[in-house]
């Protein structure tokens, strides 16, 4: 063998070795990865998932633990929507009792505080709007203004109707003078006439309205002292948003209460 070929012997002597030798490590690591690896928590340990050995630092069971974990979180998740559920039913169980006993709870509400005087509030807003009374009255002003709007109307038309031939008949010079003052001051007479039948119709309407509200409200106070004839009620207080009244405790509110009795009392009167 020449000089120049041992180097090249030798090469690749060294390359099979380090061919060998990664092998094995690769065969180690492949069997170490394979084979189960052993817990520090105890020597009873044996590295199987889910051994026996009893000791609580053991990470062999680990899934289980999470499992564990994770089964009591969601019973408690179940816990609590089941609680949050029975809070909302007794929230609109309390409420509705309160809807359907209005002056009653009131009452035993400050009864419970101690309270020395008994007081509640009507939201007078709401009876202008749900009263029956109320929108009876309301649809026979609308009507009446109507009518008597639909008959002013009808004058104003027919004179401008007529002071508009009488201008023509002046441009065509088709009258006399003495015709056209006559019919000039008979037109001014009927001017006058609408104009004062407008101021009339509206104050009959400002009548109307004056009478609607005194009567509503006869009708609400008579009923309040019927009313708290039963509940005996040292003050009840009419709210409104632009009222002197600036905060009221909803839970002296009887406004649906007597709203309700309101219009079971008038549709008893007129038996509508």
């Amino acid at each position: 063998m020449s000089e120049e070929n041992i180097p090249q012997a030798e090469s690749q002597e060294n390359s099979c070795c380090n061919s060998n030798n990664n092998a094995a490590e690769n065969h180690k690591a492949a069997a170490d990865h394979a084979a189960p690896k052993k817990c520090n928590c105890c020597d009873k340990c044996t590295g199987e998932p889910g051994c026996t050995c009893g000791c609580a630092d053991c990470t062999c069971h680990a899934p289980e633990k999470k499992r564990k974990f994770q089964s009591i979180f969601n019973l408690f998740g179940m816990l609590g929507f089941l609680i949050s559920l029975a809070l909302i039913i007794i929230l609109l169980f309390t409420h509705r009792s309160h809807e359907k006993n209005g002056s009653k709870d009131v009452l035993a509400a400050q009864k419970a505080h101690g309270s020395s005087m008994a007081v509640a509030f009507v939201n007078t807003d709401s009876v202008l709007t749900h009263y029956d009374l109320v929108k009876k009255m309301s649809d026979d002003y609308k009507a009446k203004y109507k009518r008597l709007e639909g008959e002013l109307n009808a004058k104003q038309s027919a004179f401008e109707k007529d002071a508009s031939y009488f201008q023509e008949q002046v441009q065509k010079k088709a009258l006399s003078d003495q015709s056209a003052q006559e019919i000039y001051q008979q037109l001014m007479v009927e001017q006058q006439k609408i104009a004062e039948l407008k101021q009339k119709y509206s104050m009959e309407m400002a009548q109307n309205e004056m009478e609607m509200n005194v009567s509503v409200l006869d009708s609400v106070m008579n009923f309040l002292k019927r009313y708290n004839t039963k509940y005996k009620y040292d003050y009840i207080l009419g709210f409104t948003k632009t009222g002197n009244i600036l905060y009221a405790n909803d839970t002296l509110d009887i406004t649906k209460d007597v709203i309700r009795e309101l219009n079971a009392e008038y549709k008893k009167k007129t038996g509508k």
